[in-house]
Order: structure tokens, then sequence, then C-alpha cells
């Protein structure tokens, strides 16, 4: 009886030394995480010129991911904004929020956000360093 248990509890250490443990997937969002050049064209009210005046220049805009499984942060000049990446839509987080856009494969990005409640947003379009 000892000798069996003794075989038993050899082999098993034997078996679980030879087993490779398990790795975890990679992680999707890690293709769309880093620093996009993007183009930026934004419509802001003029109040002088009674309407709205268009804006355009080149920004940075950083992609990290979030703590959250399948969310993203979006960094526009120090403003975080959270979005829901699904079939490389991004959808804001909260849902109620007035952003979004999207991915072209993994290394150009589309994105709008709106500044006020009004009718002034801006949109920026760009390729992955």
């Amino acid at each position: 009886m000892k000798k069996i248990s003794l075989v038993l509890i050899t082999g098993s250490i034997i078996c679980t030394a030879f087993n490779k443990p398990k790795s975890l997937p990679p992680n999707y969002r890690d293709a769309y995480v880093g620093l996009y050049f993007c183009k930026s064209t934004c419509q802001v009210i003029n109040v002088q010129h009674n309407g709205l005046m268009n804006a355009t220049d080149t920004i940075t805009i950083r992609v990290a991911k979030d703590a959250t499984d399948s969310v993203l942060d979006i960094i526009i000049k120090h403003h975080i904004y959270k979005v829901k990446l699904l079939n490389g839509i991004l959808y804001s987080y909260p849902e109620y929020e007035r952003y979004g856009g999207k991915f072209f494969s993994s290394d150009s990005i589309s994105f709008t956000s709106s500044i006020t409640l009004g009718p002034s947003q801006c949109g920026y379009k760009g390729k992955k360093n």
C-alpha cells in the first residue's frame, strides 16, 4: 500500500513538472495602443461673426488600454475619452457621452468629439507613428 501511494505521488509530481503552463492569449487592444498623428478640424461658435468658425491643426492623440476590459483611453490635450472597442468601432463609455469613432485597420483612426452641448465639435483623422 505504501509503495502504491509513493508511486502515485511520484508519478503525479513528474507529470506536473513536464506540463507547460498555458499562456494567456494576447490582448486584442494591444494592436491599437500608441501615438497617432492626426489632422484636427474643429467647428466652434464664433460670437463676433455670428456663426461657426472652422479651425484646423495637427495634433498627437495617445491611445492606451484602460483597466476595464474592451475599453481604451483616447487622450487628446490632457483630456481622456473612454471608449468601448467593438469590431473596430469606438463607442463612448459611458454610452450617454457625445464622442466616438472608428479604427481603420490597426494603424489609422477617425474620432469625433463634441466640445459643448451646442453645435461645436472636433474631428480627428490620422495614422499611427
